[in-house]
């Protein structure tokens, strides 16, 4: 059953693209591919399988043709996590997926090099049995990317987008004393 669902398209959300999770304070290395290919050398952890590990390293070589590129695998996040600075550069994993590690280790962020060249199709696996509930689901979400509440919510929690202030800080001259 759950090989059936992931082949059946009914039950794609979107495709994920992959991204980097990396130290907040070297964001903007991994900006643009053009910034990546400043690196002689690209040590990346990835939580895979050696023949995806391959696959990505390939496309990663085509892309970095001067860089060379170098994927470890690894069992568990806490592996690249625990790493220091000298000895990885960065995490190989979808941007969904990182941009939520980077909410239990704020020091890093998610970075998606622009132009994002890699996309794989994410799905939702649903109990044996419960083809019910498989087809709600695959309706509902049907439902919210036609009115694109998928598309501004992926925007808002995957990107950042809308989400920060636009307004001005409170101040004591301004608002308690009426002086612009």
């Amino acid at each position: 059953m759950w090989i059936k669902l992931l082949q059946n398209p009914l039950y794609l959300i979107y495709k994920g693209h992959l991204g980097l999770v990396v130290k907040d304070f070297r964001r903007h290395e991994f900006a643009t591919f053009e910034d990546i290919r400043q690196f002689k050398k690209l040590r990346l952890f990835a939580l895979t399988n050696e023949h995806f590990a391959e696959h990505i390293n390939k496309r990663l070589q085509a892309l970095l043709p001067y860089t060379q590129t170098e994927i470890t695998i690894i069992s568990s996040y806490e592996e690249f996590f625990s790493h220091s600075d000298d000895q990885v550069d960065g995490l190989l994993e979808l941007i969904e997926v990182g941009s939520t590690l980077t909410l239990l280790h704020p020091e890093y962020t998610s970075v998606l090099p622009k132009p994002s060249v890699t996309k794989f199709p994410l799905s939702y696996a649903v109990a044996k049995g419960e083809k019910d509930f498989a087809l709600f689901l695959s309706h509902w979400l049907a439902a919210k990317k036609a009115n694109a509440i998928i598309h501004h919510a992926y925007k808002y929690w995957i990107f950042g987008k809308g989400a920060e202030s636009n307004e001005p800080r409170w101040s004591i001259m301004h608002n308690v004393l009426g002086q612009p």
